[in-house]
């Protein structure tokens, strides 16, 4: 072999073992490391009460049906002083805004009166605690992208504008937590399953389904 093609060949083995000695399997991923996540609010309005009508009630009982969290919080203020915005009739305005939210869907309301000297007219608070999907935490959006190369959106981790837009779309961000399962839940299910083997129940054949109507 000729000098110069064993000086090439030498030269072109150097190259490949230095490329291999570069390549690492622990590079750091720039896919995202956390899910969708799930972040209690804080609603909270204030009214007043003789002026909190039934198209301002339905309307918070929408949003708290689509994602609220617990009790919804129904507290009416009166003045100690006041012969007229008194504690009973505090109590009346707030039993009847509840019975307001009653009848648009709202099951589980708490009422309250709060003493308020020199208030003057009773105001209404509601306020609850709801849910909204999230991306994961510092995981921004790619507002742009052009073609000067990924060198540019090297901070950007993979997936962050999909999980931002996907959890827009969710309904229900309660979905997203589970359902807890106990012990003592999945052990009747398996115990209904064991004893009908055991007691030699017939199994029904499964048929298929159709879309015909035949």
């Amino acid at each position: 072999m000729n000098n110069w093609k064993r000086t090439a060949l030498m030269a072109c083995s150097c190259s490949v073992l230095l490329a291999s000695a570069a390549c690492t399997l622990d590079h750091p991923t720039y896919y995202k490391k956390g899910q969708i996540e799930v972040r209690e609010q804080r609603f909270a309005q204030e009214y007043v009460a003789r002026t909190l009508d039934d198209s301002a009630i339905a309307s918070m009982a929408q949003e708290y049906y689509k994602a609220g969290s617990g009790d919804l919080n129904v507290t009416v203020s009166y003045d100690p002083q006041s012969k007229t915005h008194t504690a009973r009739n505090a109590a009346q305005l707030a039993a009847d805004i509840a019975s307001a939210f009653g009848r648009n869907g709202v099951s589980y309301v708490k009422t309250d009166i709060l003493p308020v000297v020199n208030s003057g007219e009773s105001k209404a608070y509601i306020s609850f605690n709801y849910l909204e999907a999230h991306a994961p935490e510092n995981c921004g959006r790619l507002d742009a992208v052009d073609d000067s190369g990924v060198e540019n959106y090297r901070e950007y981790e993979l997936g962050c504008t999909t999980d931002t837009f996907l959890a827009k779309q969710v309904a229900n961000p309660a979905d997203l937590l589970g359902r807890a399962v106990s012990q003592d839940s999945i052990g009747r299910r398996d115990t209904n399953v064991v004893d009908a083997h055991k007691a030699g129940v017939p199994r029904a054949a499964l048929e298929g389904e159709s879309t015909t109507g035949d």
